[in-house]
């Protein structure tokens, strides 16, 4: 190194590091470095300088060239887009009222096999309120699914529901700020159930900051610190080129690529119809949009044309958009008759045809779009108030098509968009102003209500518009006191699954909250009133039918404003209530068929007791009066199909009208009919602590038929179900609106009682 100043024990990364930095004439850097002094400062500087050389493509001298170029064209004011018209391009409306809605649903669906998902995921939450990285922001306060278990859970759900032969791709693109972290989450998950391999982490670099129009990179304090800045979410293309991800999936014969944000839970309930839509026209890029108001600041889908060059339909900026249209049509953007833009909204979500994203990579290079958009301090546009950088965004990836791509977008509802980017008090702001306040509190609003939505449209009676229901307020947000559901991804990840998931007379009242986890769970003839929470393990195929549900229920309750109350909850202002005494809770924690699993044990081998020296066997018991069945003939004319018993069950019977079907005893079952009355007992499950023997005292107060055994049975009857018949009558026992028939499932205590017809 032909400097004095090169400090010494530097490696080759210091000195290619300086070869960089004079290609890219950013000799100022160390005009005041002498030889011997500061070494270490010297060293740190240049590999910070060797760090951003690697990661831009074509290194630090393509970056200056470029950011000259920009430069000089933004102190011109030259716009990028000028001489264009826009104008709106061929797009499909899919919303849920749409007759090709679940069409395309289930196109998409059959494509993941061939497909691959990108999420962008480069932001702290610190703009939320929130310290962590974005993705571990909880979506809701029910369950505390944050984001990237959400986007997970999908892919794992539409994974298994479409048969795919391998996994499905998951690449995220993180930054300096989220990389260790995100590691961290999924480490600490197990991927959220990704097999190894399937997700693979992409750590964006900066760019150096520029101090003016020559391009000189800036620098801190006292000269040994360089400014880098984010280079902007474009770069997860230059990303997917450079680690070779595009190459590998074209090898595995993937055909498509979906991009999404980080926090934005309700794209994972339209994405399917978009990669079908995308696939069924055969389209390049599909875009993602709603419908938008003039002047909302949001991009907009469109297409511009201009004399002697190729259309070309890509995102333009809200603030582009206007001066554009009066540029070239004489008028701004104006709503039409529905009151909306005729261009749509750019969600930032979209789906590519991976051949041809390939091969735009490959003869870029993995360069996309740039742009830089300093802030001057005077109309000379000479001097910065601030170091600016270069800039890309995702989206703009269209710049770089060849003309015959084909490129749409489809167009959802408007309430289909609410991610979670701004911080409460911004919210707050927003919703005054009539626009979403998309914060914390208003996305999870989003996503459980949307879900209760999807309910009703597969045949729920869910009571109660959200639009006209009774509004709680939060750090001023404003959400409906509204029916809730939350389903999880296996259960039904798509409209028409769920169709298959829920059967006749169910219903909810409008302050209720369904919560079902689990791909086996089917539901009819339940009728909801408070909270009912199902938990199935895999494997574990639940039919939850003939169910009253009657409870106080889980709702939102104020938190304090507290460094100990956890941030993603103060950010909100409340969390859910989530007290199993106010809940219906049942676990399925087994694989099995529930009912008609027969699990009951073998007296001979099950365990022992002993009392008083004698030992007995620890195993199922019955007590059946003689009026019930008197001889065994008749006691099996009182016993239809389905009937099971747990090795420590005991189940009791008096009455000559009991019958019993389709019942799953694991606890103990009391049924009590009087003379006359006919008792058909059908369609139940218990589970309970249920009645076992207790050591009783060897005193004179004990009673000596308890004292000659040494113990009684406990008969709590919070231990048990216990059903009394006690007028004469026909009875059919299969509603099951006694909600403590689960106890243990910590129902309602509330006294048994029958249903008649």
């Amino acid at each position: 190194m032909d400097y004095d100043w090169f400090p010494e024990a530097a490696g080759d990364e210091c000195a290619e590091a300086v070869k960089a930095l004079e290609e890219a004439n950013q000799q100022h850097l160390w005009k005041n470095w002498k030889k011997g002094e500061r070494d270490a400062d010297k060293r740190r500087f240049l590999l910070q300088v060797h760090e951003a050389h690697k990661s831009y493509p074509g290194g630090l001298k393509k970056y200056y060239e470029n950011a000259v170029h920009l430069l000089e064209e933004s102190k011109l004011g030259k716009n990028p887009l000028a001489g264009y018209t826009p104008e709106v391009p061929a797009g499909v409306d899919m919303y849920r009222t749409c007759d090709a809605y679940d069409q395309m649903t289930q196109r998409g669906l059959e494509a993941i096999p061939s497909c691959a998902f990108v999420l962008v995921a480069g932001g702290l939450g610190e703009r939320l309120g929130y310290p962590g990285i974005k993705l571990s922001l909880p979506v809701e306060t029910v369950t505390h699914t944050c984001f990237l278990e959400l986007y997970i859970q999908y892919i794992l759900a539409w994974q298994a529901e479409s048969k795919a032969g391998g996994p499905v791709p998951l690449a995220i693109m993180t930054s300096g700020d989220t990389h260790a972290a995100t590691e961290q989450l999924l480490e600490a998950n197990g991927n959220f159930g990704m097999a190894p391999g399937q997700v693979t982490l992409m750590k964006q670099g900066k760019v150096p900051a520029l101090s003016g129009n020559d391009a000189a990179f800036a620098t801190d304090g006292d000269g040994f610190n360089l400014v880098t800045k984010p280079h902007g979410h474009g770069d997860v293309h230059q990303l997917l080129y450079s680690t070779g991800l595009t190459e590998k999936w074209k090898s595995q014969g993937k055909t498509h690529v979906c991009f999404m944000q980080d926090t934005h839970a309700l794209v994972v309930l339209k994405v399917l119809s978009l990669i079908g839509v995308a696939v069924e026209r055969g389209l390049g890029m599909n875009s993602m949009s709603i419908p938008r108001k003039p002047g909302e600041a949001t991009g907009s889908i469109c297409k511009l044309t201009k004399p002697g060059a190729p259309p070309l339909t890509m995102n333009v900026e809200y603030n582009q958009l206007d001066p554009l249209l009066n540029e070239s049509l004489g008028r701004g953007d104006e709503p039409g008759a529905s009151g909306f833009s005729p261009f749509p909204g750019n969600v930032n979500t979209f789906v590519l045809d991976l051949a041809m994203y390939h091969s735009v990579l490959e003869a870029s290079g993995g360069v996309v779009p740039e742009f830089v958009n300093p802030k001057y301090t005077d109309t000379t546009r000479c001097v910065f108030k601030s170091p600016t950088r270069l800039e890309c965004m995702m989206q703009d990836i269209p710049k770089f098509f060849p003309a015959t791509a084909a490129v749409g977008f489809t167009c959802f509802e408007r309430e289909s968009y609410c991610p979670v980017k701004n911080a409460t008090a911004d919210g707050v702001k927003k919703q005054a102003s009539g626009q979403n306040p998309s914060c914390a509190a208003a996305g999870e609003d989003a996503w459980l209500s949307t879900e209760a939505q999807l309910l009703r449209e597969c045949g729920v009676a869910v009571a109660g518009d959200p639009a006209e229901a009774a509004r709680e307020t939060w750090l001023g947000i404003r959400v409906p006191r509204a029916a809730r559901a939350c389903l999880s991804a296996d259960f039904a990840p798509t409209r028409g699954l769920l169709r298959g998931k829920i059967g006749e007379g169910v219903t909810m009242t409008a302050s209720s909250l369904l919560v079902v986890r689990g791909r086996g769970v089917t539901l009819s003839h339940v009728d909801l009133d408070g909270t009912l929470v199902i938990n199935a393990v895999p494997g574990a195929t639940v039919a939850v039918r003939n169910l009253v549900v009657r409870n106080k229920g889980w709702h939102r309750v104020a938190v304090p404003d507290t460094d100990a109350t956890p941030a993603a909850l103060r950010i909100r202002g409340y969390t859910h209530s989530t007290s199993p005494d106010d809940a219906v809770i049942l676990t399925f924690d087994t694989p099995g068929e529930y009912f008609g699993v027969a699990v009951a044990g073998d007296p001979a081998e099950a365990a022992g007791e002993t009392w008083l020296g004698i030992r007995v066997p620890r195993a199922a018991r019955a007590c059946l009066s003689a009026d019930f069945a008197p001889t065994r003939g008749l006691l099996r004319g009182k016993i239809g199909e389905g009937v099971t018993m747990t090795a420590p069950s005991l189940l009791v019977v008096r009455g000559r009208g009991v019958t019993l079907s389709h019942v799953d005893l694991d606890g103990t079952l009391v049924i009590n009919a009087v003379p006359g009355a006919t008792v058909a007992v059908r369609n139940l499950v218990v589970r309970n602590k249920g009645w076992h023997r207790v050591a009783v005292p060897d005193t004179d107060a004990t009673p000596a038929a308890l004292r000659i055994r040494g113990y009684t049975h406990s008969t709590s009857p919070d231990d048990a179900v216990i059903l009394t018949f006690g007028t004469p009558g026909e009875c059919v026992c299969d509603q099951i609106p006694q909600a403590q028939l689960l106890k243990n499932l910590h129902l309602p205590r509330e006294p048994a009682h029958s249903t008649r017809n």
